[in-house]
């Protein structure tokens, strides 16, 4: 009867510490298919100002900041075009923001 009582009692911490680690992720799961093309207004520390031109994930007006530190970043200056793969939500500031990003493509590159 112990055994069984300390088997019931494994089982029940076992899928109790699976159930709180899953909840919170830090990290939204990948999804490679969101992406808008922009093109670079301003580059800052760590971010640039961008103004979207297309794509089906575009914001749909105005400037957006987005995150830098994604693995993949080409060399980018004002009036440069780009292809911005991100994830997560765009913050509702002003101007929005998307802190979440993949990956950033030279457009010129993607469309050759």
């Amino acid at each position: 009867m112990k055994k069984f009582a300390a088997f019931v009692l494994a089982l029940v911490l076992a899928v109790g510490l699976v159930a709180c680690g899953s909840k919170g992720e830090e990290n939204p799961p990948v999804n490679d298919d969101r992406f808008f093309d922009a093109e670079v207004v301003e580059i800052r520390d760590g971010t640039a100002l961008v103004k979207p031109i297309g794509g089906k994930d575009a914001p749909l007006e105005g400037e957006v900041v987005i995150s830098t530190n994604a693995k993949q970043v080409p060399e980018m200056q004002a009036g440069t075009r780009i292809r911005v793969m991100f994830g997560g939500e765009i913050a509702e500031t002003d101007p929005p923001q998307i802190d979440v990003v993949f990956a950033i493509y030279l457009l010129d590159e993607i469309e050759q």
